[in-house]
């Protein structure tokens, strides 16, 4: 499974060989610094109480909404 998603790459130490060795790929040390990030912004929101971090949520939201439907039109205008 974590192969197929291009997580990990299987090394066989020669064609015969049942040994296998694991590789990291690129794609999983992304992802292993997006789940480190995200742990650093865990412990920074741990100040805020749950209704604030619900406010902030709720802020975040508003604010990226708009942004996001400015992307999707400035796209639109990219189309030949």
């Amino acid at each position: 499974m974590m192969e197929k998603d291009g997580i990990i790459e299987k090394i066989k130490a020669s064609p015969k060989s049942k040994l296998l060795t694991l590789k990291l790929t690129e794609k999983s040390l992304e992802l292993l610094k997006i789940a480190e990030h995200s742990k650093e912004m865990h412990k920074v929101l741990l100040v805020l109480t749950k209704e604030e971090r619900q406010q902030l949520d709720s802020f975040l939201n508003r604010l990226l909404i708009p942004l996001n439907e400015d992307m999707l039109n400035r796209i639109d205008d990219w189309s030949p």
